[in-house]
């Protein structure tokens, strides 16, 4: 069962509190009006079996841990005020919880964010769950919902690194805490969502999400990572599959009406309210989801299914 398909079967047992100001899939995070002043609520939860990233380097693991979890919220434009985390480390790694510590406390220090409780449990494999919330403090909520006129898309930092490791099994890159650029996007975005499973599969839930409006990517403005370019000129593979694959950045994709000078972001196409939901890349349509790594039994099928997709805009 694909991941937004069981979500919705979970959801359907549940009445919706009336305080929730999204709907389902509609933000990074969610919502809430809180005796009248809105909050920013989000929980993402990471395993050694679902994500892949290494665990060399405890420190490095815990800044991206903390930057994936706050992500959500830079998305959806609110401040990270408090944080909590659950954290399930290996048997045989005593190190894991103290390690990772270090670097989930690097980022809260980043954000002026606060841990103020969890858990801590042990198993065969680490897991790691994290809750933060905060308040939008100068502005109001920026969601995945964009308004029915011609905009730019821009994207923050550098792509396809995450996937290049996850595909290959490198070292997991280490993900960037978007705080200037956030504050930016803040004042200028209509819509905005994180790029947790990889810049294509981002667009394409902004499609599905927002009827009528089609996407245009310029495949020229891409951003690769410097790892990807490297790779794809030794290996003669290309580069466009690492944009495919379910292994994100955690970079803020987001539209705007505005000539914008951002340290680090890019614009990387166009929207236009078409009557229709489509996704180009150049001229060519894009007439299917991405994979979903979680309906594949080895990473071997996946990449094959990746390759197929990638053939629609080559």
């Amino acid at each position: 069962m694909h991941e937004i398909d069981c979500i919705n079967s979970i959801l359907k047992n549940f009445k919706r509190s009336p305080d929730q100001k999204n709907d389902p899939f509609q933000s990074d995070a969610e919502i809430l009006d809180i005796n009248g002043e809105l909050f920013g609520i989000t929980m993402d939860e990471f395993s050694s079996g679902e994500d892949m990233f290494d665990v060399d380097d405890l420190f490095k693991l815990g800044k991206n841990l903390a930057v994936a979890t706050i992500s959500d919220l830079l998305a959806v434009s609110c401040t990270p005020a408090f944080f909590m985390h659950s954290i399930v480390y290996p048997a045989d790694n005593h190190n894991f919880a103290p390690g990772i510590a270090a670097g989930i406390k690097n980022i809260l220090d980043q954000c002026n964010c606060f841990l103020i409780g969890g858990d801590l449990g042990q198993s065969a494999s680490w897991h790691y769950t994290a809750v933060v919330f905060g308040t939008f403090k100068t502005c109001k909520p920026t969601t995945r919902i964009i308004p029915h006129h011609q905009q730019d898309l821009w994207i923050t930092g550098t792509l396809g690194d995450a996937n290049l490791s996850a595909l290959t099994g490198l070292p997991t890159p280490e993900f960037e805490l978007r705080l200037e650029q956030a504050d930016m996007i803040k004042q200028c975005a209509n819509a905005c969502i994180d790029t947790s499973g990889g810049l294509i599969e981002s667009l394409w839930t902004l499609k599905d999400l927002n009827p009528g409006i089609s996407f245009y990517i310029n495949s020229e403005s891409i951003p690769y990572d410097k790892s990807v370019l490297d790779f794809c000129a030794k290996e003669e593979f290309p580069k466009e599959a690492f944009l495919f694959g379910g292994a994100g950045e955690y970079e803020l994709l987001f539209t705007t009406d505005f000539a914008i000078e951002i340290a680090g972001c890019r614009k990387i196409g166009t929207i236009k309210p078409t009557g229709k939901s489509q996704l180009f890349w150049d001229n060519k349509p894009i007439n299917k989801p991405p994979a979903d790594p979680r309906e594949f039994i080895n990473r071997e099928q996946y990449i094959q299914k990746i390759m197929e997709d990638v053939k629609q805009c080559l």
